[in-house]
């Protein structure tokens, strides 16, 4: 689920994106009762420099220094997702910005090719044993 600062996807035929209007969120929805593992992958292009970072709670699980144009993939692999809904804050340093086209949107960062894995359910080792 993308928030309100994430505008409407778009597409190639090769590709697809969504834009950031700067900092946004992204919600992973588990619908079952029990956690189940997943691979989360997706690239992230910048139009200028700045800095973007995923961040789950207060945990920073990827962040970089990206140049104009410059684009990145990132693969969370085995993560857990718990019953319910998992926030994700996508963070940078800068305000978003016109581009150099006839475009009025401002921009910060593009996700491109969102995939989530369902790798199954996710065994869970009660507290204290190993």
């Amino acid at each position: 689920v993308f928030d309100a600062n994430w505008y409407s996807a778009e597409r190639t035929r090769l590709e697809y994106w969504r834009w950031s209007s700067g900092s946004a969120n992204l919600t992973l929805r588990n619908p079952h009762p029990f956690p189940i593992l997943a691979t989360v992958s997706f690239r992230i292009r910048t139009r200028d420099a700045r800095t973007v970072g995923l961040w789950q709670g207060n945990y920073a699980r990827w962040e970089r220094k990206l140049a104009a144009g410059e684009m990145r993939e990132i693969k969370v692999r085995n993560m857990m997702l718990e019953p319910g809904d998992t926030l994700w804050q996508f963070k940078t340093d800068l305000p978003a910005a016109y581009p150099d086209t006839y475009d009025r949107r401002r921009l910060a960062f593009s996700l491109r090719d969102l995939k989530i894995t369902i790798l199954g359910k996710a065994d869970v080792i009660p507290p204290g044993k190993k």
